[in-house]
């Protein structure tokens, strides 16, 4: 900022130093720059220059370097505007990360910030099932213990699916006083009928589309298809009626291996 008024009284004065040539050579001129003159004020942002009235006095201001310090003057004032830097919206403070007066870098997280009349909700949708959301359609959200119900509205979906889940991020705003930030809400997204799936837990996945099931006594891979990812669970498709699987996990599990079904009341020592 004390750069910029140097600039200004700068400019001023240069000003004030080809009032009297303008006078003499240049008459016509000179009363509009002794209007901008009597205008100039060093705490508001300097105005255009007057137009030149003839190539003669265009050539007579440049020489002075007028101009090039004018808009040296004017870059200066863009570049301390972007020092201030605004919300876009109304709310509160969360974190803070530097302190007035602090040397801010390009790159640094200042602060971060709220709004708590507004809340976003981000969950991970299979990609096989994003036809059955799009933009502006409501979703019912609930807490863990589905005590209370809210409506939530999809307002953005990221169109880039995670390689490593095959999901998309979509995010849903959900408006209450109620509500706070870091609470854990589940969402209820409408969907289709699916048949002939089963739910397992997401640990019996194996190569994210195989399960291990049992024939004749040994461990044998079946391919299935992932449908829909839970917290926990993972409800696949293609496992036949009657097929044996495991109940848990079993470390250090291959094809082949033979294994030994017990009956719940038995124990193997």
């Amino acid at each position: 900022y004390a750069n910029l008024q140097a600039q200004k009284s700068n400019l001023y004065n240069q000003i004030i130093a080809i009032m009297p040539d303008l006078k003499l050579d240049y008459p016509a001129a000179y009363p509009q720059w002794s209007e901008y003159l009597a205008a100039f004020d060093m705490n508001r942002s300097v105005k255009e220059l007057p137009k030149s009235v003839t190539e003669r006095e265009k050539l007579f201001i440049s020489g002075k370097n007028i101009f090039s310090n004018f808009y040296s003057l004017r870059n200066l004032e863009v570049r301390l505007q972007k020092h201030n830097i605004y919300a876009p919206f109304g709310g509160v403070l969360t974190e803070t990360s530097v302190e007035p007066g602090t040397l801010v870098r390009a790159g640094q997280k200042i602060a971060s910030m709220i709004d708590p009349s507004v809340y976003e909700l981000e969950v991970a949708l299979n990609v096989s099932l994003k036809e059955f959301l799009t933009k502006g359609k409501e979703v019912e959200l609930h807490d863990i213990n589905r005590t209370t119900i809210w409506k939530g509205k999809v307002v953005r979906i990221n169109p880039v699916v995670n390689p490593s889940t095959q999901t998309l991020s979509v995010f849903i705003e959900v408006r209450d006083k109620d509500l706070q930030e870091g609470m854990y809400l589940e969402a209820d997204l409408p969907g289709k009928l699916l048949e002939n799936v089963t739910r397992i837990s997401r640990k019996l996945l194996v190569e994210n589309g195989k399960i291990f099931i049992v024939e004749e006594d040994r461990l044998s891979l079946l391919p299935v298809e992932p449908v829909f990812f839970e917290d926990k669970t993972v409800i696949v498709s293609g496992i036949p009626d009657g097929t044996r699987i495991l109940s848990k996990a079993v470390p250090g599990a291959y094809d082949g291996m033979p294994v030994e079904i017990l009956q719940s009341n038995q124990v193997k020592n």
